[in-house]
């Protein structure tokens, strides 16, 4: 199975002025290059378990290291992620949207910061809540299970996730964060479903986030 990044055509709803839907599509070949990574998942799928909940993993995994990025941090494997930054968006100025994916085990994750820097009101809720769907609707998966519970003050968003990828299942969960009043932080993890090894990687990567406002 392989399984593209959410980033190549994530969509962000913008100010509430604009009254319409900005693309953060790259706007060049050797960007949109970059912004794909495959998840290749070849060895036999796991036997399902009994209890498929996703454990509260608390500990980081052996070798797991702390990267910082602009805005936020995550803890992840030593294997350097792959930084993506598109820039300026051509439909909005002042609108930007870089991040960075990791790979671990057969786990594909994702960290995404979505900012606008334009004078324009801006809506950050809808902002937050639109640039999830997008992520996810491009992965293919649909939200199980959310909530709305805020993250130390912050607008917050937490979610579980299930749908189909070519024929195979697809389980994940994920967290965007409001980190100022035009800046979004968006993590999530995906694997397939009948693995027993990734969920408790996913959700260490995914709850390790913290955003940071400079």
């Amino acid at each position: 199975m392989v399984l593209r990044s959410a980033f190549s055509v994530a969509v962000l709803f913008l100010p509430a002025a604009c009254g319409k839907s900005v693309s953060t599509e790259p706007q060049t070949k050797a960007s949109n290059e970059a912004s794909e990574v495959a998840l290749l998942i070849d060895a036999a799928p796991a036997p399902p378990t009994a209890d498929s909940a996703i454990s509260n993993a608390r500990t980081a995994p052996p070798g797991w290291k702390r990267y910082e990025n602009v805005g936020y941090s995550v803890t992840a494997p030593p294997a350097p992620p792959k930084n993506t930054d598109f820039g300026d968006s051509a439909e909005l100025q002042g609108l930007t949207l870089a991040g960075q994916e990791f790979r671990f085990a057969d786990c594909f994750a994702q960290v995404m910061r979505l900012h606008y820097g334009g004078s324009e009101e801006f809506d950050i809720e809808k902002g937050l809540d639109g640039g999830i769907e997008k992520m996810l609707a491009n992965i293919g998966v649909k939200k199980t299970e959310s909530s709305r519970e805020p993250n130390e003050g912050r607008i917050a968003r937490q979610y579980q996730v299930e749908g189909t990828w070519k024929g195979t299942q697809i389980q994940g969960l994920g967290r965007g964060i409001a980190a100022d009043d035009k800046t979004v932080i968006i993590v999530n993890a995906f694997w397939q479903a009948t693995d027993t090894t990734c969920p408790e990687l996913g959700e260490f990567f995914v709850n390790s986030l913290a955003v940071e406002v400079k």
